[in-house]
């Protein structure tokens, strides 16, 4: 009876072991893909806070592609934060989990660029790929932090302005940041008492090593790569295949965006689609002796084709003279008609085939395209974009101009004579104990306007002369100001176009130096928004001295004349478009 009974329990404690060894596998897995999952999401963040960007990743794959590459040598060369390389083994591949599977799988969550293990839809694990060991490291740019290295000049450190704290924002206020006051606390007087040595360290345990033998990778043939359009569909098969007597060989496909899972490979050949991708790989059914064999991949795709020249028109956007338009344009490098369809459209309006010329009126934007009729042949061409307008190439118009809102001190004595025209400041006299000493004339300017006829715009035109008289004042009675109003009247189109001058007046001291003690008006606004619109295009009016006789010398804002002189200098303008 007693053998019997230990007999029994015997048989109990080996079906229990038979299920908990199947439990011990699947947590294993499970376990094995947290830690993945933790080490991923930990290269994530070290990826990111050295610059990365995961902003269009949407799948795992796509992260693993991100964590894989490295700075460029220049770039990593002026790096000064962590690590500048790949965050992960090149070998690491996702291999897809479907959603019936029997595990755990991991998904990523874009949102919180993270990925989480779950246990039901579709998902993948990671595995190393043995074929990927030599696999080139793809380059990348990478954003930098607010310090770099230096690039080019002496200095350690290069700032990168765009991230630097800003010091001209308004109502800013400086914080005093006082010294740390000097170590108070006196020196020892008795010797301490020597540190304590530490502990040695425990030695590690030496890690558990698999001794059974790993079934040979399979190999596909062809690999995985870019091959003619012609090929496809491409024909494939797997080699390197397990022995019947220790194991068998698997393959899965992902064609034409469906997932096809695990299956025995039988020595067919595969017909592989364009941007197919294969998986291979033999597992143990002699588990004793020996284990599961790594991973194959294979992604068959055609070389990304070249893109059609981007279009090239007859005459490039810009300005054109108002009597051109319409303009006739033509496109100069139509591709073949069997490889492209050329299109074009005005402003916003619908794409419309090319047949030979194209009419633009004034202020319109053209837009072309070559769209290739062969995606895997050629790529559709770059979008080209021209704005045409038109431009004045003959303005006319009258001149006038009259001083006005003289400005000084308290003793200012100014008037404006021959309709304004001429404006003269100052009080040439001065009374000595009793006796009026009389200096001649005071300081005078007169303005006389000049006609313009067939001007162009940005060609400089003379609007008039301007006579200065340097005379002598007394008693801070000149002027320190005035406005020079000017009125143009254009006769093609009609228009009326008024602005002022300001002109500051500078009294300077007399020295023995002509130059130094030349007084002078300063034009102090040279840019003027006259409000002038031709055809749709807003025109301003730019400023300056022109050229002065022997009594003076001027500058582009300002004319000067020597001390007791009058010398005459033109005031120039010119029409500037603004498209």
């Amino acid at each position: 009876m007693e053998v019997m009974i230990t007999i029994t329990v015997i048989g109990i404690l080996g079906a229990v072991a038979m299920v908990a060894t199947g439990s011990i596998s699947n947590v294993a897995k499970g376990e094995k893909l947290r830690s993945d999952v933790a080490t991923l999401n930990s290269a994530i963040d070290t990826y990111l806070a050295n610059g990365g960007s995961l902003d269009t990743a949407t799948s795992a794959g796509d992260v693993l592609a991100k964590l894989k590459t490295q700075r460029d040598k220049a770039d990593a060369k002026r790096h000064t934060g962590g690590p500048s390389g790949r965050m992960i083994d090149p070998r690491i591949v996702a291999v897809p989990v479907t959603a019936g599977a029997k595990e755990l799988r991991a998904v990523y969550d874009a949102g919180n660029r993270r990925f989480n293990v779950v246990n039901a839809g579709d998902g993948v694990r990671f595995a190393i790929d043995p074929a990927l060991n030599e696999m080139n490291i793809a380059n990348e740019t990478r954003a930098q932090g607010a310090v770099v290295y230096s690039g080019s000049d002496g200095w350690v450190w290069d700032y990168n302005n765009s991230l630097t704290n800003p010091t001209n924002l308004p109502n800013l206020t400086q914080v005093p940041v006082s010294k740390a006051p000097a170590d108070s606390i006196p020196p020892p007087t008795t010797t301490p008492e020597p540190e304590p040595e530490p502990e040695p360290e425990p030695e590690p345990e030496p890690p558990v090593v698999d001794p059974r033998l790993r079934l040979a990778t399979p190999t596909l043939d062809p690999p995985g790569g870019y091959y003619a359009h012609s090929a496809f569909p491409l024909p494939v098969k797997i080699g390197n295949l397990a022995s019947p007597a220790v194991g068998k060989t698997q393959f899965a496909t992902y064609f034409n965006n469906v997932w096809t899972d695990w299956a025995d490979y039988g020595g067919q050949t595969l017909s592989v689609p364009k941007n197919g991708s294969v998986w291979a790989r033999s597992i143990a059914t002699d588990t004793v002796n020996y284990q599961d064999s790594y991973q194959s991949y294979g992604y068959y795709s055609i070389p990304t084709p070249p893109k059609l020249p981007t279009p090239i028109f007859s005459l490039p956007g810009g300005s054109y003279p108002r009597s051109s338009f319409p303009l006739t344009v033509s496109l100069n490098n139509v591709p073949a008609p069997g490889l492209a369809d050329a299109l074009y459209r005005i402003d916003s309006g619908a794409w419309t085939a090319y047949s030979g010329s194209i009419t633009v009126n004034k202020n319109q934007t053209l837009s072309a395209q070559y769209v290739s009729k062969n995606g895997d042949a050629f790529e559709s061409s770059t979008i080209r974009s021209d704005f045409y307008y038109p431009i004045a190439t003959d303005l006319n118009g009258t001149v006038n101009g009259t001083f006005q809102n003289a400005t000084g001190g308290p003793t200012l004595v100014h008037k404006f004579e021959d309709s304004g025209r001429f404006f003269s400041h100052g009080d040439p006299t001065i009374d000595l104990n009793g006796e009026i000493v009389d200096a001649g004339v005071p300081n005078t300017l007169r303005f006389t306007p000049d006609n313009f006829a067939a001007i162009a715009t940005n060609t400089p035109f003379k609007i008039g002369e301007l006579a200065y008289h340097n005379g002598t004042t007394f008693n801070d009675s000149h002027a320190s100001g005035v406005q020079l109003r000017i009125d143009i009247a254009l006769a093609d189109p009609a228009q009326s176009i008024q602005f002022a001058l300001n002109f500051e007046l500078i009294n300077t001291e007399n020295t023995g130096d002509a130059r130094s003690s030349a007084d002078f008006v300063r034009i102090t606004n040279l840019t003027q928004n006259i409000g002038l619109n031709i055809d749709g295009i807003k025109y301003t009016l730019a400023l300056e001295f022109g050229g002065s006789d022997s009594f003076g010398f001027s500058t582009s804002n300002e004319f000067h004349v020597y001390e007791g002189a009058t010398g005459t200098g033109t005031i120039n303008g010119r029409f500037i478009a603004n498209p």
